[in-house]
């Protein structure tokens, strides 16, 4: 009867770690076994829904951030299956998104889902795919704006140059300097919406941002006020 007690009562923490490793990869090796063996009614797997955030907790047993290290494998390697190679723009893009999102909270800390949207999935020639993508950047860096920043930074870069999307490019830039503060992100992120605008040949509004960003009573930096004063005295004579 003691000896049921004790069971009973094992911490959690008790269980090897290693085990919890074991069973993760069972989990995730459970997902590719279906993944090929509904090649036998298909040409190929297709990516499913991804469980409940109640769910994966269970899967997790307590580590999640070694279960979203093994899901963001296991996603990346989704168009690799068994005897068919899947282009990235034939996968579901909505639910690569949905797993991103996640694959993003069970473990907060890593950048390794974001990367992966900006870097693979947001890097084919697709511009609703690639715009799925970045609204799913954006929802994350809203929620933790000095660790994403970098992210978003990103898209907006490819929103200009690959979307052609300059409306969007600077919604973002817009974004990276109202989200954040001086001492959150560098100099240079927060300077795009003026770089934006100066290529779109709105002098008179970059002016305007300089202007503001110069009065912010959290700009100590003397060198980023020095940049600005002088990009401030170029546009003056730029018209």
């Amino acid at each position: 009867m003691n000896a049921l007690k004790l069971s009973q009562d094992r911490p959690f923490k008790a269980i090897p770690r290693s085990l919890l490793i074991i069973l993760m990869v069972s989990f995730c090796l459970q997902l590719g076994w279906h993944a090929y063996s509904a090649r036998h009614h298909v040409e190929r797997a297709f990516l499913s829904q991804p469980p409940s955030d109640q769910q994966l907790k269970v899967i997790a047993l307590g580590e999640e951030e070694v279960l979203a290290r093994i899901l963001m494998l296991w996603l990346q390697s989704f168009d690799n299956q068994p005897g068919v190679s899947v282009p990235l723009r034939e996968l579901n893009y909505h639910r690569i998104v949905a797993w991103l999102e996640k694959i993003s909270r069970l473990d907060q800390r890593s950048h390794y889902p974001l990367s992966s949207a900006a870097y693979i999935y947001a890097g084919i020639k697709e511009p609703q795919r690639q715009r799925l993508i970045f609204d799913f950047i954006e929802a994350r860096f809203k929620e933790q704006p000095k660790r994403y920043w970098r992210w978003l930074a990103h898209a907006s870069i490819m929103a200009r140059h690959r979307l052609k999307d300059n409306a969007l490019a600077l919604k973002y830039a817009r974004m990276l300097r109202e989200y954040t503060l001086a001492s959150d992100i560098p100099g240079w992120a927060r300077q795009m919406e003026i770089t934006i605008l100066e290529e779109n040949g709105e002098y008179e509004s970059a002016r305007m941002l300089i202007g503001g960003l110069l009065n912010e009573s959290l700009l100590n930096d003397p060198q980023e006020q020095y940049y600005l004063n002088q990009r401030l005295q170029t546009l003056k004579g730029g018209d």
